[in-house]
């Protein structure tokens, strides 16, 4: 069956930052080729198919949109992901169920720093310990991350 999760951030810029999403977005989920459950799985933007880790097979599942408001002071980026999923019994720890949603997630992206310009490589994850501050190498603040996030949903494709 095909499910739809979205994975969503919302953080607060610093006045005058600027983010910017990149590559890769990493999402735990349950893999029904190698019947792991919560395998970390990577998406690139474009791709057809997302690579399940440790093993890097490819894995049913792609980006299917983008949102980016990038505007300050209040940031959010979300994702669709369309994946295919079936139940199954896990292969080492089989009193695991899986679950057919995503448990945990990993945004990527950039933010310039309002005063000096510089570009800094950042992310937000689920098991992050808020509340986060991320500061410049001049000092200044980027931007805070106060929320428990991502926010992490799914459903039947319709």
């Amino acid at each position: 069956m095909e499910r739809i999760a979205e994975i969503a951030v919302r953080i607060e810029l610093a006045p005058g930052a600027t983010l910017k999403v990149c590559d890769p977005l990493e999402v735990a989920l349950d893999c029904a080729i190698c019947r792991r459950c919560y395998r970390t799985v990577v998406f690139y933007e474009g791709q057809l198919q997302g690579f399940c880790t440790p093993t890097g097979h490819a894995f049913p599942g792609r980006i299917t949109g983008t949102h980016l408001a990038p505007s300050s002071p209040r940031a959010s980026v979300a994702y669709q992901l369309l994946f295919h999923y079936e139940p199954f019994t896990d292969a080492k720890y089989p009193e695991r169920r899986p679950s057919g949603h995503p448990t945990w997630a990993r945004v990527n992206f950039q933010v310039v720093c309002p005063s000096c310009r510089r570009v800094t490589d950042a992310t937000i994850s689920s098991n992050d310990v808020r509340p986060l501050e991320w500061r410049c190498a001049c000092g200044d603040v980027l931007f805070i991350d106060r929320e428990a996030q991502p926010v992490l949903s799914a459903a039947d494709a319709v």
